[in-house]
């Protein structure tokens, strides 16, 4: 595990799981974003004082005309003015878009969405986070961040055999189901992740799925 001590405040900090070792070593200097916004008072902006704006040499300068046909000519009147409808009617005015929806689309899984939403509010699933982030001691089991001065990170519980899966190997279809599964509630299931980790592992994992 990699550590650095922040330049203002003087604290060890951990690498994140998710990133690079290049960045790691370049850029991370600061535990958090308080320390680094403090670094910056008083000191000037580098591009204070200084017109950033690249004009390009090819770019045209006011009142400059590439082409007589093209210039504005005073007393020209628009083609346009006091015709209505003169634009061409879009092709799917008034056409209702057919979406693909349920059945039809390839992702179909049965209609599981809004069961999950149900499983997921329920006063369960709150004891089964919290037991879990008691036990791992409110620390990412990835990375070993933890919530500090400076460093409010976020903690999820994380199913390491997936949700959706155990929804699916024990055929839940009711929030009563849900309830009476002990799988879905086994503490051992359950993992203490940030949310960099937390992203990295979900991403990594659908990445494997596409291969």
């Amino acid at each position: 595990m990699l550590e650095k001590i922040c330049i203002v405040c003087g604290n060890k900090f951990v690498k994140p799981y998710c990133e690079s070792l290049k960045n790691w070593i370049n850029r991370h200097k600061y535990c958090s974003k308080n320390c680094s916004n403090k670094s910056k008072i008083g000191k000037n902006p580098w591009n204070k004082d200084k017109k950033t704006g690249l004009i390009p040499k090819t770019a045209i300068k006011k009142g400059q005309y590439l082409s007589i046909k093209t210039q504005f000519k005073k007393g020209l009147i628009p083609w346009n003015k006091g015709k209505k409808d003169v634009m061409p009617i879009p092709w799917n005015k008034d056409k209702r878009f057919n979406q693909i929806t349920k059945e039809k689309h390839w992702n179909w899984q049965g209609g599981i969405t809004k069961l999950e939403r149900q499983i997921r509010v329920l006063p369960k699933m709150d004891k089964w986070k919290i037991n879990i982030l008691k036990r791992d001691k409110f620390i990412c089991q990835e990375c070993g961040r933890y919530r500090k001065v400076g460093d409010r990170i976020i903690l999820h519980a994380h199913h390491i055999k997936f949700f959706n899966t155990i929804i699916k190997d024990n055929n839940i279809k009711t929030s009563l189901e849900a309830i009476n599964c002990d799988e879905l509630w086994n503490i051992n299931n359950g993992i203490t992740l940030c949310t960099y980790c937390h992203k990295y592992i979900h991403k990594s994992i659908n990445k494997l799925n596409q291969i």
